[in-house]
């Protein structure tokens, strides 16, 4: 508890006001998403109509944190709040250790692709979290890497390449497909810019994940425009959310919204998707997505 106390505090201490504008749909990406009508986005909801609730945010710059243990903390006590809220042992999917693992899961993904960001210890980390790589097919389908490779490798695109041959190439083109998203200079030092929100899915439902609870609202944590990243990674098991609803099962979503700065300056409300597998009995990482896009910003999200 201690440990989680200073790592906020450090963050208060040293947070940084957020500026202003935007960020955008890579043109690079396929964004596996519900189309912007069905998710009742408020038209007209423009990032300067939230922008003085992203700059009453405090924020933590990225020196603060110097490991992994120390965004974990960060994320546990930002996150603690709405967890509380929905624990319940008596529901796999709310168990004090699942949602522990959903933090440790967020941590991973984000410090391996912001704080220590080269493609072996990422998939290496993805790995360790039960997740693999997709099929050279899967990443055509989900990532788009038929145009994506030859626009950042300038090689030819040849569909015989192994899946770590192709991922690694993307990742270490230069200049970097990963673009100003690559550049993280802070995240949301407290619960007024970190959230998680939770639902439940069943057949026959459409499929939205839940907005995060707070202030940020609709306009805040979506706006006008929401686009996910490509997605290279699945679980390791195979199972997918789309086979339970397949199964006239429902399932448990979630939603965790993270501001985050960047380096030129401006501040993007990131949005981690989860769903819980009932087999596996804890939450899967699903896709990352964006709100309030502009056309500044993109990138390759893996």
């Amino acid at each position: 508890m201690m440990r989680k106390w200073m790592a906020t505090t450090l963050c208060l201490v040293a947070g940084a006001v957020t500026l202003t504008v935007g960020l955008a749909r890579s043109r690079i990406v396929r964004l596996p998403w519900q189309p912007h009508d069905e998710l009742n986005i408020p038209k007209g909801a423009s990032r300067d109509s939230v922008q003085p609730l992203y700059d009453a945010v405090p924020m933590c710059r990225t020196t603060v944190l110097a490991g992994q243990v120390e965004l974990s903390d960060l994320l546990a006590s930002a996150l603690k709040p709405d967890m509380d809220s929905a624990m319940d042992e008596r529901n796999p999917a709310y168990t004090r250790e699942a949602l522990q693992d959903m933090v440790e899961q967020l941590s991973t993904v984000m410090y391996h692709r912001w704080w220590s960001s080269n493609f072996e210890s990422y998939h290496a980390a993805m790995e360790s979290a039960g997740y693999r790589l997709r099929s050279t097919e899967g990443l055509v389908h989900w990532a788009a890497v038929d145009p994506v490779y030859p626009q950042l490798t300038g090689q030819a695109w040849d569909p015989t390449l192994p899946p770590e041959q192709i991922t690694r190439a993307i990742w270490e083109a230069r200049p970097p497909g990963k673009g100003l998203a690559a550049k993280l200079a802070a995240i949301a030092a407290d619960s007024s810019g970190m959230r998680v929100g939770f639902a439940r899915l069943c057949p026959g439902e459409d499929q939205i994940y839940p907005l995060p609870p707070g202030p940020l609202g609709q306009a805040g944590w979506l706006g006008d425009t929401v686009g996910a990243f490509s997605r290279f990674y699945e679980p390791k098991s195979g199972n997918r959310l789309q086979d339970l609803l397949r199964a006239h099962r429902c399932v448990e979503l979630a939603t965790v919204g993270v501001l985050m700065r960047f380096d030129h300056g401006q501040t993007y409300p990131f949005l981690f998707w989860f769903w819980f597998d009932p087999e596996e009995k804890r939450w899967m990482l699903d896709k990352v997505g964006v709100g309030n896009q502009t056309p500044d910003f993109g990138g390759i999200f893996f």
